[in-house]
């Protein structure tokens, strides 16, 4: 948090609006049906052919498809593959 400040102060930016609970929310992007991206995600909490569950700081989030697969998985983001069919977020 303290380098986001810098970053902000550096470049004038009014952090108003940016709240801890805005910079550390999930932020996913889809490619189509068969590409998920998804970033600040912090546990994997199930990981099936047709579900991955994963635990971000304030809820669940549940994708279902069909052959799901991680392409990669770091600490802080992932790339899930496969038919993606559904995304839900659950507390």
């Amino acid at each position: 948090m303290k380098q986001l400040k810098q970053i902000l102060n550096l470049f004038n930016i009014q952090n108003q609006h940016l709240s801890p609970s805005n910079i550390t929310a999930p932020i996913i992007t889809m490619i189509g049906t068969s590409s998920l991206l998804i970033e600040n995600v912090y546990t994997l909490i199930e990981y099936e052919k047709n579900m991955i569950i994963l635990k971000s700081d304030d809820y669940f989030i549940t994708i279902n498809g069909d052959n799901l697969s991680i392409s990669f998985m770091y600490p802080n983001e992932m790339k899930l593959t496969g038919e993606i069919n559904h995304i839900g977020f659950n507390n």
